[in-house]
């Protein structure tokens, strides 16, 4: 098949997409040279003028890319000059031949620049090429001087928004933490701003108290969002617990003698495992009957297993599920694979009809859409329990 210059075009500028990273880090084979195709003898004169076009094109194309060219014989009109190869010298020449040579020459400079200053970041830089052409030649003077800061002070303990780097706050170093990890290396592993010897702040988590008189005895607090440590640290004797994905649904509950709500955790359930008072209460779980809800309620019960292995879901299941049909919305992307353990039988058997679409296409029933009173029935039904 003959190649034409603007097929190649589009098929080279996805090989640069794919690319030009290694590229601008000087690896990769070059000369690149592409064959162009040879045209069949039948062509001259089945379809002569086709062929005229294809070797102006490339004609049209000297000047610009380097082209090989041969003669070749014809029958029908005698020995013509066909353009065979177009050859690459380095990756510029490719660039500047698809119109894109910028990037590439910014990137070549960004690279060449950081490893004047860090000799040995080439990975680093690599790794994160693209967000550094996209940074701003303003944020790279900063990525450099909090690099610098924290090879300099690799365990302050200070929080990300106290760094003493002018121009930076918290998100444009939240934003970057990763890249600023690798490059300032104090330590393996995930990066993360406590590989950076920086302090995260704790994660709050929302709580209310179902119970006046435990109410009562906090001074009247209904609801409150806390460390992890200073919920555990309550000095409070609770009947039962419940972990209630939806927050405004945790909010409005009805009163549980004795009973504590944790809200809106989200995948974040490992924070469970820090509360030791929860393995000495019933617990019970709540969150949307979809796949995200079931493999959240796996993940609860896997990753908080030291402290609630008693975990008992409530109104995750099949009746509950077809007693809201008219209820009934859709994910936008479910969970695949197989069902998460951590569920008991008939949990995992429905996970798996809801990811197979059984019922219904990315089929879910969110717990702010049952009516308050039913779910108030059947909290009460396993508080009882």
């Amino acid at each position: 098949m003959l190649k034409k210059p603007e097929g190649l075009r589009l098929a080279l500028g996805r090989k640069l997409d794919a690319e030009w990273a290694a590229w601008a880090c000087e690896r990769g084979d070059w000369p690149l040279r592409i064959t162009l195709g040879k045209p069949a003898s039948a062509a001259w004169q089945d379809a002569a003028a086709g062929l005229r076009a294809w070797i102006e094109a490339w004609r049209a194309e000297e000047g610009v890319c380097e082209l090989e060219w041969e003669e070749v014989p014809s029958r029908a009109h005698g020995r013509q000059t066909l353009p065979k190869a177009v050859v690459f010298r380095d990756a510029d020449c490719l660039a500047s031949w698809l119109g894109r040579p910028a990037s590439l020459r910014r990137a070549r400079a960004i690279r060449q620049r950081i490893l004047v200053r860090w000799p040995a970041s080439e990975a680093a830089i690599e790794a994160n090429l693209a967000q550094l052409v996209a940074e701003t030649d303003a944020d790279l003077e900063r990525l450099e001087a909090v690099v610098e800061w924290l090879q300099a002070n690799p365990a302050s303990g200070l929080f990300r928004r106290a760094v003493p780097v002018r121009g930076i706050h918290s998100k444009w170093l939240e934003t970057r933490a990763s890249m600023v990890a690798e490059f300032v290396a104090t330590q393996p592993g995930r990066p993360c701003l406590e590989s950076l010897g920086l302090r995260a702040p704790p994660r709050l988590i929302r709580w209310r108290l179902l119970d006046q008189a435990l109410r009562d005895a906090l001074g009247g607090i209904d609801s409150a969002a806390t460390s992890v440590a200073e919920l555990a640290g309550l000095r409070l004797h609770f009947d039962c617990a419940l972990v209630i994905e939806n927050l405004e649904t945790g909010l409005a509950l009805p009163d549980v003698p004795g009973c504590i709500a944790i809200l809106h955790l989200g995948y974040a359930v490992e924070a469970l495992s820090s509360i030791p008072w929860l393995a000495s209460i019933p617990v019970g779980y709540w969150g949307d009957l979809d796949t995200h809800g079931l493999a959240i309620l796996a993940r609860a019960r896997g990753q908080a297993s030291a402290r609630v292995p008693h975990m008992q879901s409530i109104m995750m299941n099949r009746a509950t599920l077809f007693e809201h049909r008219d209820l009934w919305s859709f994910e936008e992307t479910a969970r695949s694979g197989e069902a998460p353990s951590g569920l008991d039988e008939a949990e995992s058997e429905l996970f798996s009809e809801l990811r197979d679409n059984v019922h219904g296409v990315g089929l879910r029933l969110e717990q702010e859409r049952i009516p308050l009173e039913w779910a108030s029935r059947e909290i009460r039904a396993w508080y009882k329990a």
